[in-house]
């Protein structure tokens, strides 16, 4: 984890994998990305890898991926009893150039129920470190 002059966040860096090299990546890979940044973050806590169910992702595109890798800087824009927000900038290895940015939420699922329930301590205390201060962040 980093903490920056004013927010924690989780850096993971990743290699991009494209099936097409004269074409730029496309946005749901951008998304794939930051699932496996959440599960790096995870599985780093030891909390399990297994992703809830994602209610809602929303993602800007600010400029087209060619690059050899990619960086994913993830923090929790909101926590609360069943659902988590993510905030996150997908950018070059360096962080200079941003290629995406945005949100995705998830639910915590009851597995027999099927119903949303409540996070686990340990999830929810790692979570809260990464917990962004300010009202604005990327």
């Amino acid at each position: 984890m980093i903490r920056d002059l004013f927010n924690p966040k989780f850096v993971f860096t990743a290699p991009v994998v494209n099936d097409d090299s004269t074409r730029p990546i496309d946005r749901k890979r951008f998304v794939d990305y930051v699932e496996r940044a959440i599960v790096a973050w995870n599985l780093e806590n030891n909390i399990d890898p297994n992703v809830p169910v994602i209610r809602d992702a929303a993602i800007e595109m600010l400029e087209p991926c060619f690059g050899n890798s990619i960086r994913v800087d993830l923090w929790v824009e909101t926590l609360d009893a069943t659902s988590c927000v993510y905030g996150f900038l997908c950018s070059s290895e360096d962080g200079l150039v941003p290629y995406a940015r945005g949100e995705e939420t998830i639910t915590k699922l009851d597995p027999q129920s099927h119903r949303p329930c409540a996070w686990s301590p340990a999830f929810r205390h790692t979570h809260e470190m990464l917990m962004k201060d300010l009202p604005a962040f990327a």
